[in-house]
């Protein structure tokens, strides 16, 4: 889980720069630390609050050009242009992690293809 949530980070423009070599520090655009570390890890893939901005700027990634569809046993990412799914995750365990997985799938795609 630690590197898909640098990668989630990244993407939304996090910087990493540790201050210490035992702490973990994330800074936003305005260089202010949001996470102190073990303390407080990146949390994406446990906490709404985290996840949803991630969702919410897949949505507006090119005027809205895809749309992130969370259902309770799936999530799909459609892109909106074509119509056509491009992630659609499957997951017996719950909403989140479904909704997790396929945003991680996304951003590795659309990491490739920018």
């Amino acid at each position: 889980m630690k590197a898909e949530n640098k990668l989630l980070a990244e993407f939304m423009g996090l910087k990493y720069n540790p201050k210490e070599k035992k702490f973990e520090d994330w800074y936003n655009k305005e260089e202010v630390r949001i996470t102190f570390g073990n303390r407080i890890p990146l949390q994406y893939n446990t906490s709404w609050d985290w996840l949803m901005p991630v969702v919410e700027k897949i949505n507006t990634i090119d005027d809205y050009k895809f749309s992130v569809n969370i259902y309770y046993h799936y999530t799909t990412i459609t892109n909106n242009l074509t119509l056509m799914d491009i992630i659609d995750e499957g997951t017996d365990k719950d909403t989140m992690s479904g909704c997790y997985n396929a945003v991680v799938k996304f951003i590795n795609e659309y990491n490739k293809n920018k």
